[in-house]
């Protein structure tokens, strides 16, 4: 690698970093098209999706229509690939100053990149959307009635504004 290619690497680390202080996301199964909707907004986003007093570990899990599926299926007896599912953590026991975890969320690229082709809006926004939407299901918001589904909504919007995403609930 180059003097210059490492320079910059090394300026998106530290700016990276920067942004991904209060959460970090521990991914599996990312492909180099998912790496591509991750930008430094999305990675944002996240972190203030996150709204503990302590740092955050979260699982991230990417994977195929077929896995998504059948996890669907065994969780949320749906017979079909959905774009997330949220899994969280019941161990809240944790050391000060240490990242407390706090679940997994199960993303399933192919079903976002459906969705977000089908919606009019780039992959990037609409992963930034989930992991949003997931961090909270994280800290237990919910949309099973109305008023919840609303206020997680709002919440959402504008968690994305500030990370500079558009609202997801807009019509296009």
């Amino acid at each position: 690698m180059s003097s210059l290619k490492q320079q910059q690497a090394s300026r998106l680390q530290n700016r990276r970093k920067r942004l991904v202080n209060r959460v970090r996301l521990h991914h599996t199964g990312m492909t180099a098209k998912v790496v591509q909707w991750m930008i430094p907004a999305t990675l944002r986003a996240v972190n203030l999706a996150w709204l503990g007093d302590v740092r955050a570990d979260v699982s991230v899990l990417f994977v195929s229509a077929e896995e998504g599926r059948k996890l669907n299926q065994e969780y949320r007896h749906k017979d079909y690939a959905t774009n997330i599912l949220s899994f969280p953590s019941d161990d809240v026991d944790f050391m000060p100053y240490r990242f407390l975890l706090i679940g997994d969320l199960v993303i399933c690229p192919e079903v976002v990149q459906r969705e977000a082709r089908e919606q009019n809006k780039s992959e990037a926004a609409h992963l930034a959307h989930l992991l949003v939407h997931g961090m909270l299901h994280l800290q237990g918001y919910d949309h099973e009635d109305d008023q919840s589904a609303e206020a997680m909504e709002a919440l959402e919007v504008r968690i994305l504004a500030q990370a500079g995403f558009s609202n997801p609930y807009a019509l296009s």
